[in-house]
């Protein structure tokens, strides 16, 4: 759906892409830019521990623009309200079918419910 990231191989990510892009090559300093930027952890669903943010949208680079790093203050407020976070989890398959992003109107094999269900049937495995 082209609107959240998910890290699927930690080391590979540490060793092959973290060091040409990043000062550090640490995992963890990776995860506290992309909370310091205000990306949410996805906790239910078929993208479980996937990350999003409203501003981070596949072919749509200028949006991005419009994300700011958050002060200090601002992400001990988001970490302390986690619960209600993990509450309000937008469904972005559904959100893909009702404002699809650039790239998306191409046919495509499968419908977006069934590449939900693939998904979810591939993490229960």
């Amino acid at each position: 759906h082209g609107r959240a990231f998910m890290i699927l191989d930690k080391k590979n990510l540490e060793k092959e892409i973290l060091p040409h892009y990043f000062k550090s090559s640490k995992l963890a300093s990776f995860m506290r830019q992309v909370n310091n930027w205000g990306f949410d952890r996805i906790h239910f669903g078929p993208d479980s521990n996937a990350y999003y943010n409203e501003y981070f949208l596949r072919g749509l680079p200028h949006i991005a623009a419009m994300m700011h790093r958050q002060p200090n203050g601002k992400l001990q407020q988001r970490m302390q309200s986690i619960y209600s976070q993990m509450r309000l989890v937008p469904d972005l398959y559904e959100m893909s079918e009702e404002h699809p992003l650039p790239g998306d109107n191409e046919p495509s094999s499968t419908t977006m419910k069934e590449a939900k269900l693939s998904l979810l049937k591939r993490r229960k495995v």
